[in-house]
């Protein structure tokens, strides 16, 4: 990923999601192009626009907490990818109802569940066929594809001014140039796929093990009753939240929610003493790595948040002192 970056591509299975996504950030193979889009991509995540994107998740965190009821029982993955939903149609959408983040969302799932064809020998002559799975996965693309299509129109179209990411792909620039309605539209949905299921996987996983670990749970309740207390939290809370931040991490560590990564070699290298001839697959878990105890000492399989925590009493990556390159949960190097 780092060393050999330039002589490995995405593997077969990113090419598949490339049928629906389109050639953003994610599927971009083109090392100009990628260069260039991910500036143009850059002021829609400024300080000043996760400010506001924070504000949107807190007031989506609030009314989950509204809905749910003393002593109901909830099913949590169901719950998080709901208020995942409701932060994603608003910050990337601009979408009040979540009605068109959901149809993008569940057309994403339909090729998702489908993703393992990329790794049947002549799976794209699978896909200009009419049996069953071919044709779930044209449906869902023309239905997501459309609706995102239609929401970039009405940016366009509309008189009010709009506070969202299309928003701000749609007026980025660089040298007088900037994206085509079409790259609009291709970011918005590779957007849309890395902010829904990772985020909320990752949340799901993380309610588990603080119920697996209830001293771990209630040292984040008391640092969060301790310095938010009743408010909403905000954007500059964050650095005050050093426990909560490590729950996070350590979440992502045992259970990362792109938990095996995969790239092509595009030439011969040698990994480890392995000579590689071009046109061979390589599949990298995290995982794996973020347990071996070489890098994470004997209790590598063992949830301790407090291992992110330097002797400050601060978020710190470095904290745990692992090596680079063992704690990877979306990848490393230039595509990271």
């Amino acid at each position: 990923l780092v060393d050999h970056g330039r002589s490995v591509t995405k593997g077969f299975g990113i090419r598949m999601i490339a049928i629906g996504l389109g050639n953003g950030i994610l599927t971009n193979e083109d090392p100009v192009s990628h260069k260039r889009n991910r500036r143009l991509i850059n002021p829609a995540f400024s300080a000043a626009a996760l400010q506001k994107y924070a504000d949107v998740m807190a007031a989506a965190a609030m009314r989950t907490d509204e809905r749910w009821q003393p002593g109901q029982v909830v099913e949590m993955t169901d719950e998080m990818g709901r208020v995942t939903l409701d932060v994603v149609g608003r910050t990337l959408l601009g979408d009040e109802t979540d009605r068109d983040a959901r149809t993008v969302i569940d057309s994403l799932e339909v090729i998702l569940k489908r993703f393992g064809i990329g790794f049947i020998p002549g799976a794209t002559k699978l896909l200009d066929t009419n049996l069953p799975p071919a044709v779930k996965i044209k449906k869902a693309v023309l239905s997501m594809r459309s609706t995102v299509e239609r929401v970039v129109t009405a940016h366009k179209q509309c008189d009010r001014s709009y506070d969202d990411i299309v928003a701000a792909l749609l007026a980025a620039t660089e040298d007088g140039e900037g994206f085509t309605e079409q790259q609009v539209l291709d970011e918005t949905l590779t957007l849309m796929l890395a902010g829904f299921e990772t985020t909320a996987n990752a949340l799901s996983w993380t309610w588990w093990l603080l119920d697996q670990n209830p001293e771990a749970a209630q040292r984040l309740r008391a640092e969060l009753d301790a310095t938010i207390g009743d408010a909403v939290p905000s954007y500059d809370d964050i650095t005050r939240l050093p426990y909560t931040m490590a729950t996070i991490a350590e979440t992502m560590r045992l259970r990362p929610p792109a938990w095996i990564l995969e790239r092509e070699t595009k030439e011969p290298i040698e990994l480890g003493g392995y000579p590689m001839t071009a046109g061979q697959t390589i599949l990298m878990s995290p995982w794996i790595i973020h347990r071996d105890p070489r890098w994470w000492g004997p209790d590598a399989d063992a949830y301790r948040p407090d291992r992110w925590i330097n002797a400050d009493g601060a978020f710190d990556h470095a904290a745990p002192g692992h090596p680079r390159g063992a704690y990877f949960p979306f990848g490393a190097g230039s595509r990271m």
